[in-house]
């Protein structure tokens, strides 16, 4: 089939006014992949970059006449507002599309989707094609010949009233992550910071964590001269901040260093931010780091209790975590951050009397009081946790937002009163989340 086609990647609208659009990372990769094997017409769409999104949305239909629209969803939109559907924006990004051309093949795909897979097919009639899991192989597949895409692994469709998956499609390659190219509509320079990721998968098993079934837990390493052509290639278009988006960055470490020393080999100019697991750092790694450019490392303290961290498997201690803190704390160029769950498995008064505890050891070891989250645990499938915690299965979520964030444990609404007077103290205080 010939595939000279328009296509349309949009990344779903999802704005917080409090936090900057984040760069599409996976529209890069999927885009870059297709344009590499294909003979496709494409181009982006990030409508978190405008403030009137629908009207750009219905502007660029009208100018690019796309055959086909893929709608990347990386994140449920938790609260648009407290009272509207999660779905709400995704709902109207589908319907304007079809309003404008009932003939365009709507494909949708991104980790959210992945997740919800199944509801937001019920919920959005709009979508014809679903990717569960990694996007690019099957996305090219699709485009190729979208008239034959049954056969296709890892997707779903529509047949008649019933929905049809085609199962689990192997993990690819990490070789065949794509060298990137330029994709109109899609400017690097337009976002404060873009994302690189050096590897998919994490072998750590969190109860609370999908990866396991987003990217697996072996660790697919990408080649170390790829990630760096990659950095430079953000470089040479007026990037100058980028984001390890890995699930874990420095673990394994011997990876981590090989690309840490690549960086200051090549003398690449550049600010960049990472998650860390708080275990095994070391004060030669950190300086390591802080020469490579390296400002800002976020890290998850998710309990002060040792017991519940056992019980949700981080194979972190808490002595781990404030020897971790007060060691970083030692470099002054780089700011850390981290981030708490009050509404874990097994958390009683004495467990969140603990975090308090913890709070304060982190703000005594050197970590700002404003860099410090208190987040509660949200609904997520495909996780240990729905066995801890049988009625997460029972969620709906198309119910309002206000939902998941006071009802999600009828126990612990009071955590709810803690995590909003840390909020005020927090702002009170002063948040320093980049240094850039």
């Amino acid at each position: 089939m010939d595939n000279h086609q328009n296509i349309l990647l949009v990344n779903s609208y999802c704005k917080f006014k409090f936090i900057p659009p984040l760069y599409p990372i996976a529209l890069a990769y999927i885009g870059s992949y297709a344009l590499a094997r294909t003979k496709a017409n494409i181009s982006v769409l990030d409508l978190n970059l405008y403030d009137k999104p629908w009207d750009k949305l219905k502007e660029t239909l009208k100018e690019k006449k796309p055959d086909i629209v893929g709608v990347s969803m990386r994140d449920m939109p938790w609260y648009p507002s407290l009272f509207s559907s999660p779905v709400c924006y995704i709902s109207k990004l589908c319907q304007i599309v079809k309003s404008h051309d009932r003939d365009i093949k709507l494909i949708a795909g991104g980790a959210c989707f992945s997740l919800f897979a199944n509801d937001l097919m019920g919920l959005l009639p709009d979508i014809d094609i679903g990717i569960v899991g990694e996007g690019e192989e099957p996305f090219k597949e699709i485009i190729t010949d979208i008239k034959d895409f049954r056969s296709i692994k890892g997707i779903c469709y529509r047949e008649g009233s019933s929905l049809r998956y085609t199962g689990k499609r192997p993990f690819m390659n990490a070789d065949d992550i794509p060298i990137l190219q330029d994709i109109p509509g899609l400017v690097p320079s337009k976002y404060s910071c873009v994302g690189v990721q050096t590897r998919r998968g994490c072998a750590f098993e969190c109860v609370y964590c999908p990866n396991d079934f987003l990217q697996g837990r072996c660790i697919r390493r990408r080649p170390v001269k790829k990630i760096i052509e990659e950095i430079k290639f953000y470089k040479n278009r007026g990037v100058n901040n980028i984001y390890f988006a890995d699930t874990i960055f420095n673990v394994p470490k011997d990876f981590a260093k090989e690309i840490v020393e690549e960086i200051i080999r090549n003398k690449i100019n550049i600010k960049w931010g990472v998650q860390f697991k708080p275990i095994d750092i070391d004060e030669s790694f950190l300086k390591m780091v802080e020469v490579a450019g390296c400002n800002i490392i976020d890290l998850t303290a998710d309990s002060g209790s040792d017991e519940t961290l056992k019980l949700i498997k981080t194979n972190v201690l808490v002595k781990d975590i404030l020897e971790s803190a007060a060691l970083i704390s030692k470099f002054k160029t780089i700011t850390q951050t981290w981030c708490g769950i009050t509404n874990l498995p097994g958390e009683t008064v004495k467990t969140n009397l603990d975090r308090i505890k913890l709070i304060l050891k982190l703000i005594k070891n050197g970590v700002r009081p404003g860099n410090i989250f208190l987040n509660r645990l949200k609904y997520c499938p495909y996780t240990e946790l729905n066995e801890l915690y049988p009625v997460m299965k029972k969620i709906d979520i198309n119910k309002p937002s206000f939902y998941y964030w006071y009802r999600l444990f009828d126990k612990d609404i009071y955590m709810t009163f803690l995590v909003g007077l840390f909020a005020i103290y927090r702002a009170l205080k002063g948040f320093k989340r980049y240094a850039y």
